[in-house]
């Protein structure tokens, strides 16, 4: 039965040519998510004209697909045998390809359940992949494990599929076992009984024969209003463009799915701090692009609030020019980023959500009192600029990470006066560094990595939080900042720097991200090599086992840096939300 679903799954998905229809033109118009493909052609031609084409092409992906998925492979291929389908005749779509989810009423318990519909177009080679569904539907009822019967809806033969459930996993894990979760099951449907049909070039797959009938109207012209013609849904798509794959999650109707899965009636307790924290969210976007104008591969993400920004996202409503490198982030930095916060409003947000919910205001009147003194203070000290910077030098060893945070400091006399205060509480040391305050904690062995203390440190007008060898190397940088080097002399920085837009910004970020991934998966294996010799103290059977098992050998780095350069993004604030963009640059010269 799993490889009758893992084919029935490639033949959908192995999807228009120009002009035909894509998926929000076809899906329910109460979708509440929706994955795109626009043309599936034109993305592999776009794709096979980057440096991500060339890796995959490469010997040594090429060996490393051979090993890993040969099994896999002959078995499918060994089905296809038995079916007497001529895999020649098999292909990807030609056309468009998407998926949809969107609630339907279940009619026997009188509420919504998540219904989804797939879709691909195959063109020519439409007629092909049709008789393998077929071929595989007889095949999986011949076995027994599941039965179909056809159906005329609007002058199309729809299959009517119900599989049979007699070889479930025992291994399977068992979400009921934690009931206080809702099962992932309840936000993708009963898939029992599913729909199929073949329409022209197109092969379509639905869980609910109500919707599949609708869209089949749809298509032939009857049905008025689709997805495709929502405001929200528009709003989204202006933001993330409509290139080689588009994700959109709308809020409108999601609520009928997710209180359909929650027994417990807690999304109707929390739903009203929920907007008062984060606003009036309307949807989620995502979209990317091979072979872009400016990068091989380019990506937008979006929030969509027309209504305007509240809560947490009024808090990062803060735009400014980009800036240089501060002279704490030195040259080994594998990821960099700087962010805007509104940190004088963080208190006035932390009312707004209390008072939100009259459960929560009463239970918090101890916090409030914290939030209007304390806290309030040390907040209003603090700029609106955040830095964060992460580094391993080389050769890598357990104290070779380091993580530093930086938070500009509108009156670092006045941070230092209040967080002196509570710093004893926190079991933090104070002590002068080059003229410069900074507090210390023995982590005693807490922390992952090596990391025996951790500090905050005041100077430079900035606040650094992180191990304390960073942050007294971020406190000697701004002690002489004209003799630091920093990572804005790094070559492939000054090649990434280009892209970054000229207006203003809300963060932005830099990754060398080859490099930050190899010495991450070094650093991996010395942890594990570590609690293998901690086990070891108690086991040494147990231990031995592990090692004898192996650790897990990492990728060819050298391969990846041949083709995949630095990432760059950044974030923007709109006036109907927030837009992200990403570049991922070939490696630089």
């Amino acid at each position: 039965m799993k490889t009758l679903a893992f084919c029935l799954t490639v033949g959908l998905c192995a999807a228009p040519a120009l002009g035909q229809l894509t998926i929000e033109r076809i899906a329910p118009e109460n979708s509440v998510m929706i994955v795109g493909v626009p043309n599936v052609q034109l993305t592999q031609e776009r794709f096979q004209r980057t440096a991500l084409y060339d890796l995959w092409n490469s010997e040594e992906m090429k060996q490393f697909r051979e090993d890993d998925m040969t099994g896999l492979a002959e078995e499918f291929y060994t089905f296809l045998d038995e079916l007497g389908v001529n895999r020649d005749e098999l292909s990807m779509p030609t056309g468009a390809m998407g998926f949809a989810m969107f609630p339907v009423i279940d009619e026997e318990l009188g509420q919504a359940a998540p219904g989804m519909i797939a879709f691909a177009d195959f063109g020519d080679t439409a007629a092909a992949m049709g008789a393998m569904m077929l071929a595989m539907l007889d095949r999986g009822d011949q076995d027994g494990v599941l039965e179909y019967e056809v159906k005329d809806i609007l002058g199309r033969s729809v299959y009517e599929v119900r599989m049979i459930a007699d070889d479930i996993d025992e291994d399977e894990f068992d979400f009921d076992a934690f009931n206080m979760m809702p099962s992932p099951q309840d936000f993708i449907g009963d898939l029992d009984r599913m729909y199929y049909v073949h329409d022209g070039s197109m092969l379509m797959l639905c869980s609910d024969l109500g919707s599949i009938t609708e869209t089949l109207d749809r298509i032939d012209g009857n049905v008025r209003g689709t997805l495709a013609d929502r405001d929200d849904f528009q709003g989204i798509m202006n933001q993330i463009g409509r290139d080689d794959f588009y994700f959109a999650v709308l809020t409108r109707d999601m609520m009928e799915i997710a209180m359909a899965a929650d027994e417990m009636g807690m999304l109707m307790f929390v739903t009203p701090t929920l907007k008062e924290l984060f606003g009036d969210i309307r949807g989620f976007g995502m979209g990317a692009r091979f072979d872009g104008a400016d990068a091989m591969f380019e990506g937008r993400w979006s929030v969509y609030m027309p209504a305007g920004k509240r809560g947490l996202t009024r808090l990062m409503d803060l735009s400014s020019p980009r800036g240089g490198i501060p002279a704490f982030v030195g040259p080994d930095t594998l990821n960099y980023g700087s962010m805007n916060f509104r940190f004088d409003q963080v208190a006035s947000v932390i009312r707004s959500v209390v008072r939100s919910n009259p459960l929560i205001e009463m239970q918090a009147e101890e916090m409030m009192e914290m939030v209007d003194g304390p806290l309030t203070e040390i907040l209003n000290t603090l700029g609106s600029q955040v830095h964060t910077a992460m580094s391993i030098t080389r050769p890598v060893t357990l104290e070779s990470m380091s993580f530093l945070m930086a938070v500009e400091a509108r009156d670092a006399q006045g941070f230092e006066n209040i967080f002196g205060q509570f710093a004893p509480e926190m079991g933090m040391e104070p002590r002068d560094f080059l003229g410069q305050r900074i507090y210390s904690m023995d982590m005693g062995g807490m922390v992952d990595g090596g990391m025996d203390s951790m500090s905050v440190g005041i100077g430079g007008n900035h606040v650094f939080l992180g191990p304390t060898p960073a942050v007294e190397q971020a406190l000697r940088t701004v002690s002489d900042p004209d003799m630091a080097i920093t990572l804005a002399e790094e070559p492939g920085f000054r090649d990434a720097e280009r892209l970054f837009s000229q207006g203003d910004l809300v963060g932005w970020q830099y990754v060398n991200l080859i490099e930050m991934l190899d010495a991450m998966g070094e650093f991996s294996e010395l942890q594990q090599q570590a609690f293998i010799d901690q086990i070891a103290e108690a086991n040494p059977e147990w231990a031995e086992e592990m090692r004898e098992e192996g650790i897990e050998q990492p990728m060819d780095f050298d391969l990846l840096r041949r083709h995949i350069g630095a990432m760059i993004s950044e974030l923007r604030s709109t006036d109907d939300g927030f837009v992200g963009t990403m570049f991922l640059l070939t490696p630089s010269e």
